[in-house]
């Protein structure tokens, strides 16, 4: 492959920057990352090829490795029984799992992206939002029930400050509220 490169680039000019998985001489599979470019004269013919590879399987396997945490961290809060988002500190939806869709009757895209307090005002000045700016200002987690009046239900949430902003965990106890 980079054979094929560097001869396009030593007749045409063109350049070339490729991450590629090789076998090392001892047999052990690595990714290296291969640049090349033309130099060329002042009548702009190339002259010669300069370029360099280097070894970046570190640096592949750890974005691997990141990439399957992802993964696995997204099916477990598809797969959980309550409804779950994740929110920045600016308040809005970085993540919505598919059960938090149903029960907000909203789309995770129509969410992604938008501050809670303007998708949802019926929050503002309720209970909601004093717990939620007490877990992110004192860094504590919170717990709570409430009646949602836009979705008609009561709520149990439980709001868990992180670095980069606020999880919710949230499920529909209006079965259990009437029971009581």
């Amino acid at each position: 492959v980079i054979r094929g490169h560097f001869e396009k680039c030593a007749a045409d000019g063109i350049g070339w920057d490729l991450e590629l998985e090789l076998i090392s001489a001892t047999g052990r599979r690595i990714w290296v990352r291969s640049i090349g470019r033309a130099s060329r004269d002042k009548g702009g013919r190339v002259r010669y090829v300069e370029g360099a590879v280097q070894d970046v399987s570190e640096r592949r396997e750890a974005a691997d490795e990141k990439r399957q945490l992802a993964d696995q961290l997204v099916t477990h809060f598809e797969s959980i029984t309550d409804a779950f988002y994740t929110l920045d500190a600016e308040w809005r939806f970085t993540y919505v799992n598919y059960r938090a869709e149903r029960w907000l009757r909203r789309s995770r895209e129509e969410l992604l992206g938008k501050i809670i307090w303007d998708e949802f005002p019926d929050t503002i000045v309720s209970r909601v939002q004093s717990e939620f700016q007490r877990a992110m200002t004192e860094q504590i987690a919170r717990e709570f029930e409430h009646y949602s009046q836009g979705l008609e239900i009561w709520v149990h949430t439980h709001a868990h400050p992180s670095g980069q902003g606020l999880a919710v965990y949230f499920r529909d106890v209006t079965v259990e509220r009437q029971i009581q």
